[in-house]
């Protein structure tokens, strides 16, 4: 089950445990960005320490956290110059984590950000490059969603599975402007290439629900209401 995001889009809180050196690292730039979930990575993050799977993959919200900012780096490549990420995405989620108390466990984000940056550059020509990018269970989005059946939830949005892709992509094309400047975005964005594969998946009763979906989800991000806008399927 994941968290949905309510209220402020910059909300105030306070991490147990941190110190108020520690909760300045908050305050980075990357660390206020959105989770697919709708929170903030800061918050999203903070509770869990990092983990990996059985083949070492840097898994859960650090893996998608990390994922993220491998993403933001190919997808910004000024970013050295832009306010806030003078010691870059990733960078600062290395900080935060060790911020956190879990600077034992920052080898397994080091790993991870190489790993991540040589899955994205394999994924250069790919019509599904979004969907390479990793959910929270340290598959990406095509591996997750490949297998699954959709479903709806009781006001017709698709949740589940691929009511979350939807929603990280929607959060992708918002928080990465120029998105559309990218080779594997000019004939279709993120959110495109979830409905197409959607639709190769042999889905095709589920289109006008996950158009919906996606709709609402982009007015969910622009009026700073709760994302995602489905009821979990959980």
């Amino acid at each position: 089950s994941i968290a949905p995001y309510r209220t402020s889009r910059f909300p105030s809180f306070r991490i147990e445990g941190l110190s108020e050196a520690s909760l300045g690292c908050c305050l980075m730039a990357f660390l206020q960005r959105l989770a697919p979930n709708g929170q903030q990575w800061s918050a999203y993050c903070a509770a869990v320490p990092p983990a990996s799977d059985g083949e070492g993959r840097l898994v859960g919200a650090w893996g998608e956290c990390m994922n993220s900012a491998v993403v933001f780096e190919v997808c910004n490549p000024d970013w050295e110059s832009m306010p806030g990420f003078q010691d870059g995405p990733a960078g600062q989620v290395i900080d935060f984590c060790n911020g956190c108390g879990f600077g034992a466990l920052c080898h397994l984000l080091e790993a991870g950000e190489g790993a991540m940056h040589e899955e994205l550059e394999a994924s250069r020509g790919d019509p599904y490059a979004f969907l390479q990018h990793r959910a929270r269970n340290g598959k990406t989005w095509k591996d997750y969603c490949g297998p699954m059946e959709p479903a709806r939830d009781s006001r017709g949005f698709v949740n589940g599975a691929w009511g979350e892709c939807m929603t990280a992509a929607v959060i992708f094309e918002h928080q990465n402007r120029e998105w559309s400047r990218l080779p594997n975005y000019m004939e279709d964005g993120p959110a495109g290439q979830v409905i197409n594969f959607l639709l190769e998946c042999t889905h095709d009763p589920y289109l006008d629900a996950m158009n919906k979906t996606e709709a609402a989800s982009h007015e969910a991000f622009d009026r700073n209401q709760r994302l995602p806008v489905f009821e979990d399927v959980y």
